[in-house]
């Protein structure tokens, strides 16, 4: 079906609708709006028909509810092709809705109690009317979808039934999308693990995936819209194992308020340095000298644009793919002839929750904040003589250590990482593996780990290796001991106090 003779549209924002419903105009529809809606396109000069008007016995329905009367939804959901129903709609005085457009706004942002968030219920009642009936009635819920809906009645030509029947599905998905979020933001306001969860994921489609030459793809679920937007520019599917190490890099480049560049192979950090005089192209070239190997086959990080000198570097580094806030002309030139993943990634504030299939069932956890900035207060000294380079140095060897999930530690100097190890089962091997792979006569070096440093030894072990500065987290029997080890021997341990 193309032959619309009536419309009917709502809007959270309905300037947002203008436009499009001029479009309609031209085409002969006739209007039917929302209180709201309607007076936001009269302002502009649109003819309109309040619902009131149309359902002519809802004179003293509040707003909220005008989208549930009977008249309303009895024209979207009406068959027509059915003689005795027609018949038995046109004598309750029930005309028929050919379109119905409804855009629904973050089920987030809405504050229970105010009027926008009764009246979305009543447009997402709406909205699932609609798609139910899509032999009837075209549903649509965002204005990308009219082109086609346009080039229809232009050509005076029916929509195909599985054009329809997408288009129904769309809006069903926005529906299942905004209950989802609700039902999150609702569970979640007890600040723990809710009993119930509805979970609505919804494919990102310009992030290519596949694992072991099968489909695969990249969700997002309903109440996480504050994430990382990541957009395909150009290059191969990409592994979806590969995702682990995006969301590392993205995690620690999170903490990182200079221009930095970070590059994660198989959940560790293989490199990390700070973009200086030599600029992105640099600063890459810096972080791949501490481990080539292990870059070999990697991802790589920025959080500014990358340019064409950087892009020379990275397309001759054998990477798996590359994101960043944006890239030259040059850079995405260059970039689009090699075998490479070449995202751009957008925004990001907060983590996602953490879900594992099990044979069990979906093990969800909620990841805490991070204690990313350190106040004064929370960290116990053992010196106070900190120079600026070791401070800087301290703080980014900090952030890449508290986003590692396992036991590790980060040796670095004011510009990059020297030295990472995660993934071990103590402390005293990933020490022991860190030094091993920590260049020789290393300057200026400090440490960070997420995990306490339980003996005075250990302390010793990192003197000798140079490391003038330490920060871990509190929790050592023998902190005491640690403490006096640290002083007597001039390294500087910050002990961080971390929320239980």
């Amino acid at each position: 079906m193309t032959l619309v003779r009536r419309c009917l549209v709502h809007g959270y924002e309905p300037q947002r609708m203008v436009d499009v419903v001029k479009e309609l105009v031209a085409r002969d529809v006739e209007i039917i709006a929302s209180l709201r809606t309607s007076r936001v396109l009269r302002e502009n000069g649109i003819p309109v028909t309040d619902i009131s008007s149309f359902a002519s016995s809802m004179n003293d329905l509040s707003e909220s509810l005008e989208l549930l009367h009977p008249r309303v939804q009895g024209g979207v959901l009406g068959r027509w092709d059915d003689t005795e129903q027609k018949n038995e709609l046109e004598r309750l005085g029930i005309k028929r809705i050919d379109l119905v457009f409804v855009e629904l706004p973050e089920a987030m942002t809405l504050e229970r109690g105010e009027s926008g968030y009764v009246e979305s219920m009543g447009a997402v009642a709406l909205l699932r009317s609609a798609a139910s009936n899509p032999e009837f009635v075209i549903t649509l819920c965002e204005q990308s979808d009219f082109a086609q809906v346009f080039q229809a009645m232009d050509q005076n030509e029916p929509l195909e039934r599985d054009t329809l029947k997408n288009l129904a599905i769309k809006a069903l998905q926005a529906v299942a999308g905004f209950d989802a979020a609700l039902a999150c933001s609702a569970g979640l306001e007890k600040g723990k693990s809710p009993d119930a969860w509805s979970i609505f994921a919804k494919r990102i489609p310009d992030v290519p995936l596949e694992q072991r030459g099968a489909s695969a793809g990249l969700y997002r679920i309903s109440g996480t819209e504050d994430l990382t937007e990541l957009r395909c520019i150009s290059g191969p599917s990409l592994d979806a194992s590969a995702m682990v190490d995006l969301d590392l890099a993205d995690a620690i480049l999170e903490g990182v308020s200079d221009s930095s560049v970070v590059i994660v192979h198989h959940g560790t950090p293989c490199g990390f340095a700070l973009v200086g005089p030599e600029g992105t192209s640099g600063a890459f070239e810096l972080a791949r000298s501490t481990d080539p190997r292990g870059a070999f086959g990697a991802v790589a990080g920025f959080n500014r644009e990358v340019d064409g000198f950087c892009a020379r570097s990275l397309s001759e580094a054998y990477l798996q793919a590359v994101f960043a806030p944006d890239y030259t002309p040059e850079a995405r030139a260059e970039l689009s002839t090699k075998k490479i993943t070449v995202l751009k990634a957008i925004g990001g504030s907060s983590p996602s929750p953490i879900i594992n299939s099990t044979r069990f069932g979906l093990a969800i956890k909620w990841q805490p904040e991070k204690p990313r900035t350190v106040s004064s207060g929370d960290i116990l000294k053992s010196d106070d003589g900190l120079a600026h380079k070791q401070s800087k140095g301290l703080e980014m060897a900090w952030n890449i250590a508290i986003n590692l999930p396992s036991v590790a530690l980060v040796v670095c100097d004011e510009q990059h990482m020297l030295s990472c190890v995660s993934g071990q089962t103590s402390w005293r091997e990933a020490l022991r593996l860190t030094l091993v792979k920590l260049p020789a006569n290393v300057q200026g070096a400090v440490a960070a780990s997420a995990q306490p440093i339980r003996f005075a030894e250990e302390i010793v072990t990192l003197a000798n290796a140079k490391v003038s500065a330490i920060r871990c987290v509190t929790g050592s029997p023998r902190q005491t001991e640690v403490l006096s080890k640290a002083q007597q021997l001039g390294v500087t341990l910050e002990l961080v106090q971390v929320p239980e």
